[in-house]
């Protein structure tokens, strides 16, 4: 089990998680490649029945995630087979996996569940490339300001390409490092802050690309925690009074996670945790083999607030990367 992994990896996966959640991590590290999933990007509703009209067509069996908004996953075919169509083409579909797309439909949940505007907002998506969020963002509501940061240059042009081709404009892109390259806005100013933050990524590891795990260490972990922990301190005086900060990662490293909202909650007093955990049982009852793990509370000798239980962690498996998400208001 774990065979190409270092045995440190095993060994802290060990005091997270179950033998028999082991087993499903393990299973999503050796799926070559899983079915794909999609959203149809686009509000249009004749755009909207064109394209499933096109991969009906194609005999392309889709089925939709209920939890998710216009998301299906691709039964019997590639991405390739999604490349070739019109749809596509188009702009009107986007290739996106399942936990990618979460973090924005419980933000989106959230508002509508306690009946706050969608409209209206600036909205703030550090580290935003590829752009799958930030275009996920841009249909939110009506006359939303959007600034999407990202640190490399070549990952910004990414970002633009993909959202121009999502038809997603007046999206304002700043580039540079996101500890100072917002430092321009004043104080009290954004409604939303999503930090889907840089980190191990060891939800994604798949043994078929050695690139996805042969830089593990654990010196990496520490230096992510560092790097998300001085993101988040130089962003947040930008929330307003009642903004959102959603928090997310593609990491299992509890540092990386628990530890980054227990250093909220006790750097931050004016932040409360939004239990989102109960969105767990939407996952699950897919049938799709999507399963969460609520939270750690206690890793080697560093014990977390109780709070960060109402965070979530999506485990790895066959069907979709492992991830994490955790949800603040600002009182």
């Amino acid at each position: 089990m774990f065979q190409p992994l270092p045995p440190l990896f095993l060994e802290r996966l060990k005091k997270i998680y179950s033998d028999d959640e082991l087993q499903i991590i393990e299973s999503g590290y050796a799926t070559p490649k899983r079915n794909p999933v999609f959203r149809i990007h686009t509000t249009q509703q004749e755009n909207i029945e064109y394209t499933l009209a096109e991969l009906k067509e194609k005999e392309l069996n889709i089925k939709p995630l209920s939890f998710l908004n216009q998301a299906y996953i691709l039964e019997n075919g590639t991405e390739k087979d999604l490349w070739d169509l019109q749809c596509y083409t188009n702009g009107w579909i986007y290739l996106q996996g399942i936990t990618s797309q979460i973090p924005v439909n419980l933000l989106k949940n959230y508002l509508e569940t306690e009946n706050l505007s969608k409209d209206n907002l600036k909205i703030i998506d550090l580290a935003a490339a590829p752009g799958g969020k930030t275009s996920q963002l841009a249909t939110l509501g009506t006359e939303n300001h959007i600034i999407a940061s990202e640190l490399s240059t070549i990952r910004a042009e990414k970002l633009r390409y993909n959202l121009k081709k999502l038809w997603v404009e007046d999206i304002e892109i700043v580039t540079g490092d996101a500890r100072q390259s917002l430092t321009h806005l004043p104080d009290d100013s954004i409604d939303i802050l999503l930090f889907d933050a840089p980190c191990s990524g060891e939800g994604i590891i798949n043994y078929t690309r050695e690139k996805s795990y042969d830089g593990w260490d654990i010196r990496h972990i520490k230096k992510n925690y560092l790097l998300q922990r001085d993101i988040l301190r130089n962003n947040l005086r930008l929330l307003k009074p009642g903004g959102i900060l959603l928090y997310s990662t593609c990491t299992l490293a509890p540092e990386e996670n628990e530890g980054i909202l227990h250093f909220l909650l006790c750097n931050y007093p004016e932040l409360q945790m939004i239990d989102i955990s109960s969105y767990s049982r939407l996952l699950e009852g897919e049938g799709l083999g999507v399963r969460s793990k609520p939270w750690v509370t206690q890793f080697w000798d560093t014990v977390y607030k109780k709070e960060v239980s109402k965070g979530m962690r999506i485990l790895p498996s066959s069907q979709n990367e492992g991830f994490f998400i955790g949800m603040f208001r600002r009182d």
